[in-house]
């Protein structure tokens, strides 16, 4: 009911706001609003930019979400990529530790904590061919790249520094 009802209100505003001939929302367009789900409709949204984007790129640990906002990145402009370039490299290296569990979790068995490294070592993946992309279009890209990720192998008190290092060789 509750679709319905969101429904009724939608098109309720539509006809408040405009004076031309408004068409209603039909039932089965109604099934495919219900079904795509709030997080597709939010990074289909106009207002989606490249901070919300890089935001959803870091709290999220899915490889289907982390694919289609790589996909997206392919949209974004050259100086966006460049600006957030560092993060994209950081983001590579920091998603292979595994997501902690949710707060108020027991203790994962060991099952479920190798699938949660796979999605993540799955998603550095996916960061990773991105990265390696753009470096093909751009070289300066590639080069930065490459000294950011020679910069943090460097690092010897990051916990991190040998997925750099990897990164780098």
């Amino acid at each position: 009911m509750r679709i319905e009802e969101e429904i009724k209100q939608f098109n309720n505003d539509l006809v408040r706001s405009s004076t031309s001939q408004i068409v209603p929302i039909e039932r089965a367009d109604a099934n495919r609003i219900s079904n795509e789900g709030s997080l597709l409709r939010l990074f289909k949204c106009q207002y989606f930019n490249i901070h919300m984007l890089m935001r959803y790129l870091e709290t999220k640990s899915q490889p289907g979400v982390i694919a289609h906002l790589v996909n997206k990145l392919h949209d974004m402009t050259r100086e966006s990529l460049d600006l957030y370039l560092p993060q994209l490299c950081y983001l590579i290296v920091t998603k292979t530790a595994a997501a902690p569990p949710a707060t108020g979790d027991a203790a994962l068995d060991s099952g479920e904590q190798e699938q949660r490294e796979k999605q993540a070592l799955e998603c550095a993946q996916i960061l990773s061919k991105f990265i390696l992309s753009i470096s093909m279009e751009n070289p300066n890209i590639g080069l930065r790249a490459l000294y950011y990720f020679q910069s943090w192998s460097e690092d010897d008190h990051a916990g991190y520094a040998a997925r750099a290092s990897d990164c780098y060789n």
